[in-house]
């Protein structure tokens, strides 16, 4: 997937005997979803022009399917047709040297949206209405990922561990000491050193993702163009938010909320959290001073506020 993964856990299995297995998940997941990979499942559905209906693998189907369900919930903020558009702005697997022109934006627009998917079950099938339409879901493939390795260590009977891809994670839990696993939320500075931590957190049962404008961009000209696009206009993200953090049930569903909530911005982004059962966020915006504000939905885990609820956006 183009990152790292790390598997941290509490049990006396060896590592050497649960690796294989995981990768074996990860290598499945890469073969059914990857846009970098010409032979993957995702890649042949959108090289082919048909529109009949075809079949689809399990990982594949599972991770459409939740896109399809979060582009609802969303308004379509989180939208897993913009496959097209991501390869022209030069998010995918070619590089891009220039921006693309207005007319190629529109024509790239038309071949996009939620509604021209039609996914079917028993069989687990799809089709496409727009022969140009194209599938990406890398915005929540890793978090999904997260999710089948932390099933798959529950099913060893391990259930006190963190896994780690790319930054989307699964915890559950405690580490040695009976406390929580303690998780560090990055500055969102592109200038920041490694590891440079904004807030940290512990959490004992739950998905983690955290999106932003700051970890993978285009510089074309000077201009620098984040890599969330917005489904509306087919451009890159011009948001008030530098950074959404989101904890959810599953790391799947928090990795397409955190990218949702850069196109929606803070007030929509803090309406469309609070609202989701389960789902708390953390969204940080940078001033014209280059100072960071950090906003949260009702049942944040801070613990620097000592236990007590911050109000709907309020500022930490």
């Amino acid at each position: 997937m183009g990152t790292f993964y790390t598997v941290t856990y509490r049990a006396d299995i060896p590592p050497v005997e649960l690796k294989p297995a995981l990768e074996e998940h990860l290598s499945e997941i890469e073969a059914q979803l990857s846009n970098w990979k010409n032979d993957s499942w995702i890649s042949r559905f959108n090289h082919s022009r048909d529109t009949s209906f075809v079949a689809i693998p399990m990982h594949a189907c599972e991770v459409v399917k939740a896109a399809l369900v979060l582009a609802r919930q969303t308004d379509r903020a989180l939208d897993p047709t913009l496959g097209n558009l991501i390869n022209l702005w030069g998010f995918g697997p070619a590089k891009a040297d220039r921006t693309p022109d207005r007319q190629t934006i529109r024509e790239a627009l038309k071949a996009t949206g939620p509604g021209k998917i039609i996914l079917a079950e028993k069989p687990a099938r799809i089709a496409k209405t727009d022969p140009d339409l194209k599938l990406n879901v890398s915005s929540i493939a890793k978090g999904y990922a997260a999710d089948v390795l932390a099933r798959a260590l529950e099913q060893d009977g391990i259930t006190n561990y963190i896994v780690n891809i790319g930054g989307e994670m699964r915890v559950s839990g405690h580490p040695e000491d009976g406390s929580s696993w303690k998780v560090a939320i990055q500055k969102p500075d592109p200038g920041a050193r490694d590891g440079q931590a904004h807030v940290t957190i512990q959490l004992s049962k739950a998905g983690l993702a955290t999106s932003g404008d700051y970890r993978r961009y285009l510089e074309i000209g000077g201009q620098r163009y984040p890599h969330i696009l917005d489904p509306q206009t087919g451009r890159p993200v011009q948001t008030d938010l530098v950074s959404a953090t989101i904890i959810a049930s599953t790391s799947m569903q928090a990795d397409g909320l955190a990218t949702a909530c850069l196109v929606l911005g803070l007030q929509k982004a803090q309406e469309v959290i609070a609202g989701m059962p389960g789902a708390e966020g953390l969204f940080i915006q940078r001033d014209e001073d280059n100072q960071y504000h950090t906003h949260t939905t009702p049942g944040w885990p801070d613990a620097k506020l000592q236990g007590r609820k911050p109000k709907l956006g309020e500022s930490i």
